[in-house]
């Protein structure tokens, strides 16, 4: 399987996707797409991809409710997604490179409103979850097969802000693994902080008693938070 993965977000149409761009030199590049259903949009489309003439070709696609944001496992065996709604979820899919399709593992509730962010820690056993509706974040783990186990944890935020428009209540954004494996960063645009947990990946806890922060100036909204070799950065 591919085993590099690169990650944006834009929007296209109306429409918001989650792409993950799959590479490897001596494989056909992939597009692996997450959309927004509510108008006209399947799920999950899977493309290949020219680097030369930037052409792609639709190759597959999945159904599911609402895939905004994608991450897959290192190996890319396994795709993760939100389904985001009010009653939000989160799936996993396996992959097939022959195929290039994915094929739906299971579904499992989390516990809050429109998740928009997954992402899996350095071990492949932990899967984290923020849902931005209800200001919350989960931990699953993740079993053997690449399906998702049941909630093991869920951390609730509370405050507000400045903008009482957007920040009223929390809205969790981003559920980031720090590069040690030990903390987990989660930018809170509701409450304008990034609050950091530390992490036990034998267990899967997240340490809410010793958690810090960083705090953003009022109304900032942070979303994502991105590690560089140097130093830490905030979008």
């Amino acid at each position: 399987m591919p085993n590099e993965s690169k990650m944006k977000t834009i929007i296209i149409s109306g429409f918001l996707f989650s792409i993950l761009y799959l590479h490897n030199p001596v494989m056909a590049q992939k597009l692996v797409i997450g959309t927004y259903t509510n108008n006209g949009s399947k799920g999950i489309y899977i493309y290949d991809f020219d680097a030369n003439t930037s052409s792609v070709k639709e190759l597959s696609v999945v159904e599911a409710g609402n895939p905004s944001y994608l991450t897959a496992s290192k190996n890319n065996r396994f795709l993760y997604s939100v389904n985001e709604s009010d009653e939000g979820k989160i799936s996993s899919f396996s992959y097939d490179q022959q195929k290039a399709s994915l094929t739906l593992l299971n579904t499992q509730p989390n516990n809050g409103s429109a998740p928009c962010y997954v992402s899996i820690d350095k071990t492949g056993k932990w899967l984290f979850a923020g849902n931005y509706g209800s200001g919350n974040l989960t931990v699953h783990p993740i079993k053997e097969g690449g399906s998702i186990g049941e909630m093991q944890q869920l951390i609730q935020h509370a405050g507000s802000s400045s903008n009482k428009e957007r920040q009223e209540a929390p809205h969790v954004h981003c559920t980031y693994v720090s590069p040690d494996n030990k903390y987990l960063y989660v930018p809170d645009l509701g409450i304008d902080k990034v609050m950091i947990y530390p992490f036990d990946a034998n267990t899967g806890k997240l340490d809410e008693k010793n958690k810090s922060s960083i705090n953003v100036p009022a109304g900032g909204g942070p979303r994502h938070i991105i590690f560089t070799k140097k130093e830490t950065s905030l979008i």
